[in-house]
């Protein structure tokens, strides 16, 4: 449904919610002594109609064209629903043409009900394999300056790509997260790190792809594993994979690498599908606020890959990136009303 700024318009006296309200034009009263040939179907009334399917904003106009002039057609999008004031001949004809128009997309609902979903992350591997990612949480009762953090990490093989702090009943508390070639080397940079103590460390998995078949860039289609290999390079890997169903419209919340992935599905124009992503990085504490990744709106079709291009901070460099997203028709979704989720 397209989102326009609709009038709001308030009613003095409204009888009840899809109830004509009538009222007789002050020119519509005969004088004293004189005859009038006026009909019922000449009164002007006012009528709500709530509509299922075809947006408001859309239909009042359609109807206005139809009208000439003869009827007030009002939208209320909020609420998906049309205020028409006209005479009641007109209005009956206006009311036809609503419940002629008002239906179901059959076609649509049929050709991209429910779909299955392939999403992956590829970027080129790091130049620094040996390296293992991990987060720490510390904590003290003074702060933690800059610089002896940079010192503490010289000598030893220790990234250090984050760090946030924060006060509270006092005592400081450390968040750092960055890469380490072992747990030694990271207990040697900690240790320098005076009158603090660990309260937590983890260490995360970024290599679980690769046990995944389905997930390696050879399961792609022979011309997008080439087009990939132009864009990123022939050494790019898959580090961030998800497959499912989804319907339409959908909503998809899921992990993917060490990213969660947002995806909103809408029908589009036509066959055309509408999809929002949103790619964002959560931390581990809860002091530290979500990095987003990328967030972007495109429009394609079932059967067509999508690719979405970024580039990100990884370890004090810029690394290239591309998701892509491949959706199919779902040939095992339910083929009755019955059978559908509800």
């Amino acid at each position: 449904m397209k989102i326009q700024h609709s009038l709001v318009v308030t009613l003095a006296i409204l009888s009840a919610a899809g109830v004509a309200l009538s009222q007789q034009s002050p020119a519509a009263t005969p004088s004293t002594g004189e005859s009038s040939s006026r009909s019922p179907r000449d009164d002007v009334v006012t009528k709500i109609v709530a509509l299922q399917y075809y947006p408001a904003n859309e239909l009042s106009i359609l109807l206005a064209t139809l009208a000439h002039g003869q009827a007030t057609i009002i939208p209320d999008q909020r609420s998906n629903q049309l205020v028409i004031t006209a005479p009641q001949g007109r209005l009956d004809e206006l009311l036809e043409v609503i419940s002629r128009l008002d239906v179901a997309d059959q076609t649509a609902q049929q050709q991209a009900q429910y779909l299955t979903c392939r999403v992956y992350m590829l970027e080129l591997p790091s130049k620094d394999q040996n390296l293992k990612s991990f987060s720490v949480l510390l904590e003290r009762q003074s702060d933690f300056p800059t610089s002896e953090l940079m010192d503490a990490a010289k000598g030893v093989n220790v990234q250090i790509v984050t760090l946030s702090q924060r006060h509270q009943d006092d005592r400081w508390a450390l968040a750092l997260e960055g890469r380490a070639a072992t747990n030694e080397a990271l207990q040697q940079m900690l240790a320098k790190i005076t009158s603090s103590h660990i309260k937590e460390l983890r260490w995360v998995d970024e290599t679980f792809t690769a046990a995944i078949p389905a997930a390696q860039i050879s399961r792609l289609p022979a011309s997008l594993q080439e087009h990939i290999h132009k864009l990123l390079g022939d050494e790019v890997q898959t580090i961030g994979y998800w497959f499912g169903n989804l319907s339409v419209p959908g909503d998809l919340n899921a992990p993917i690498g060490p990213w969660q992935l947002n995806m909103k599905i809408q029908p589009g124009q036509g066959a055309d599908l509408v999809l929002e992503v949103r790619v964002t990085r959560e931390s581990p504490f809860p002091f530290v606020n979500e990095s987003q990744l990328f967030s972007n709106t495109v429009q394609s079709k079932a059967g067509r890959p999508i690719i979405i291009g970024y580039n990100r901070d990884a370890y004090g460099t810029r690394v290239m990136g591309a998701m892509v997203i491949l959706l199919e028709p779902d040939t095992t979704a339910p083929a009755t009303d019955e059978a559908k989720p509800k």
